[in-house]
């Protein structure tokens, strides 16, 4: 495992976020009774806020339903100094939940109302909070800010309230220096806290100062000054008996004596790690304490305990869904069995990576695709709605006109009064229509804008699709490099590079030349040649007079590389690849293989335990559906079996593409 990443991962799991010095007189489910018995609307709110307090980590939803009732009570009874209460509360319980711009709509809410009744207290209580949720949004020069602004009102007030709030922002102040990688800043500052008396006895402030001060020197680079800190952070975990922060103290201890090259200290600190997380039924950290002592076992040419660390972390890693450790554990095992000269099975390996990278492209882009669904779904109604209200509303003002005209016609010239009136109603109704139109004008802007929306899908899919096609790609030259072929693969890795640049290239366009996706198609499918020798063949028909179309990229090649990847890739002997191009009011690009079928694919991967949907196809037909929405045409794509008596002999696949002329 790399030292620092190690320790970093661990440290910041621990203390990114803010050390909260409260306790909780009464359980919540005492509180919700006798809340029922009070009549006082006073002691209901001050009941209400305590019940909200004490279920934040207990029951988030039950925290929100109780601080909406104590908002609409506090705004009821005009009792401000709840209402800032209940406001930072929900901005708690949206922070939590991940909901960062309702968040910060109710700290500011409350943070207003602080401003206005000049409470002190309150205001910067807020701001501290406030300075919390810029951190966790990433916005760490605005969260120091913040906290700056807390640790001067806080900084001279010699209450004991006012001090825990000083130092629990100063260490917030010294967790962002340490994102921010200013690192001469957040030293002064973490020796600043662990000086001060009241830290003495606030041993979770303390150990958490201590193991920053680990972190801090792990960066500069200065392993003793971190063993040292480390020891003081194992001091304060041992007198509160802290059994996880003692294994995570243990696992970083480890991972500095491992830099140090003192292998046999890094292993007895890695083996204590690993007792505790095994206590702890932490299958993340027990995973993580079996992949560092089959680091450690490595180095030492242990070549048999670290394969029996590391295929350990591996079963435990197997029921996780964690994907960075997952393959860090892969990385380390391949780099093992090299090291053993087993190169089969590190071949193997690395084809299992890579799937695993697949599957993870695969569910993140499925993630954003379906948030970007709601969201574009959430607006087509929104937008829908607003303009059947504009549409009533000019209908009505419509209506409204031919109304005032009836009326003041029939009375003919009439009174004075009666024709101001009129007026006065014709420029009201104008007005009203002027501000219509300009809403409809405004509308008009937001469709123009989902347009806009919908490349931006197509961009993020492919942006998705990019290291897709590189892992894959990469992938094979690894193959040849391990088997020792080393001429072939410098050949591969030639061709490789031009792949890649053409890809870069044409991957931020919405259309490309038929010339130039071509060009795109041979160089990859070159590059099979080279992976599997005279064994495959391909070849492309229909390709005369298409110079002048454009096509959107990138969409034929990953259906080539599932052919040769599912299908071909199993057959023995020849393995045929037939491509053709036919133009109607679709380009028509029809694949064929000879591989062994869908079903036998299906087998084999199964045989394999790798469960993988292909992720170029998802992507694919997701930007096809998008070009078909926008060009008014069914774009898509069909997959047929092909068999020769009654036995599998390949598949076909038919793609409608969209296209446009030079002229168009």
């Amino acid at each position: 495992m790399n030292v620092r990443n190690a320790i970093l991962f661990l440290i910041f799991s621990l203390f990114a976020s803010a050390i909260e010095l409260c306790a909780q007189s009464k359980p919540p489910e005492m509180l919700e009774k006798e809340l029922s018995q009070l009549i006082t609307d006073s002691l209901k709110l001050k009941t209400m806020k305590e019940i909200a307090a004490g279920y934040r980590n207990l029951d988030p939803s039950k925290q929100a339903a109780f601080s909406y009732r104590g908002l609409a009570l506090s705004k009821q009874t005009k009792d401000i100094r709840h209402e800032i209460l209940f406001c930072r509360e929900l901005g708690i319980f949206h922070k939590k939940a991940g909901l960062l711009d309702s968040a910060l709509w109710y700290y500011e809410k409350a943070l207003g109302l602080a401003r206005v009744t000049a409470n002190d207290s309150f205001y910067y209580a807020t701001i501290i909070s406030l300075g919390n949720l810029k951190k966790t949004e990433g916005a760490y020069k605005a969260g120091v800010r913040y906290f700056i602004e807390a640790i001067t009102y806080y900084e001279n007030r010699v209450d004991r309230k006012s001090q825990i709030n000083y130092l629990t922002t100063l260490f917030n102040l010294a967790n962002l220096n340490i994102l921010l990688r200013e690192y001469n800043k957040a030293l002064p500052v973490l020796k600043k806290i662990t000086q001060h008396p009241l830290s003495q006895s606030n041993l979770a402030l303390l150990r958490g100062s201590y193991t920053n001060l680990l972190a801090v020197y792990v960066k500069i680079d200065e392993p003793d000054s971190a063993l040292n800190y480390a020891a003081k952070a194992e001091q304060m975990a041992l007198k509160t008996n802290n059994q996880r922060s003692l294994a995570h103290i243990y696992t970083n201890m480890g991972a500095l004596y491992e830099q140090k090259k003192n292998f046999h200290s890094a292993l007895v600190n890695f083996e204590k790690a690993k007792a505790l997380y095994s206590r702890l039924n932490d299958n993340g950290g027990l995973a993580r304490s079996e992949n560092n002592l089959g680091n450690v076992y490595g180095k030492l040419g242990s070549f048999t305990r670290a394969e029996n660390a590391l295929l350990n972390a591996q079963i435990i890693l197997e029921k996780s869904s964690d994907a960075y450790s997952i393959e860090h554990n892969y990385q380390a095992l391949i780099s093992l069995y090299t090291k053993m000269r087993d190169f089969e099975k590190a071949y193997r390996l690395q084809s299992a990576l890579f799937q695993h990278k697949d599957s993870i492209l695969n569910l993140e882009s499925k993630k954003a695709m379906e948030e970007i669904e709601i969201q574009y779904e959430v607006r087509k109604k929104d937008l829908m709605a607003k303009n059947a209200l504009k549409d009533k509303k000019l209908a009505e003002l419509s209506s409204e006109k031919s109304r005032t005209y009836l009326a003041f016609g029939g009375a003919g010239g009439g009174l004075l009064l009666l024709t101001s009136s009129f007026y006065f109603m014709m420029f009201r109704s104008r007005k009203k229509r002027q501000m219509i139109s300009m809403e409809l004008s405004l509308t008009q802007k937001q469709l123009k804008a989902e347009h806009q929306y919908r490349q931006s899908e197509i961009k993020a899919i492919k942006a998705q699709m990019n290291p897709h096609f590189m892992f894959n790609t990469i992938n094979s030259a690894q193959a040849l490099i391990l088997k020792g072929d080393k001429h072939e693969a410098y050949r591969y890795l030639s061709k490789f590079s031009e792949l890649v640049r053409q890809n870069l290239s044409m991957s931020e366009r919405h259309f490309v030349y038929f010339g130039q996706e071509l060009h795109l198609i041979n160089s990859y499918l070159q590059l099979e040649q080279l992976r599997f020798g005279k064994q495959f063949t391909y070849n492309i028909t229909g390709t005369e007079a298409l110079e002048d179309l454009k096509l959107p990229p990138l969409i034929i090649q990953p259906f080539l590389e599932n052919a040769i990847k599912h299908g071909l890739l199993h057959r023995k002997g020849n393995k045929r690849l037939k491509i053709d191009f036919k133009l109607t009011e679709a380009l028509t690009c029809t694949i064929e293989d000879n591989g062994i079928g869908r079903e036998a694919a299906r087998a084999v991967n199964k045989s394999k335990l790798l469960q993988h949907e292909s992720f170029s196809t998802g992507a694919i037909t997701r930007q096809l559906e998008l070009l078909s929405t926008q060009h008014n045409t069914d774009f898509g794509f069909s997959i047929t079996d092909l068999f020769d008596r009654e036995m599998a002999s390949g598949t076909r696949v038919i793609l409608r593409i969209p296209y446009v002329s030079d002229h168009e």
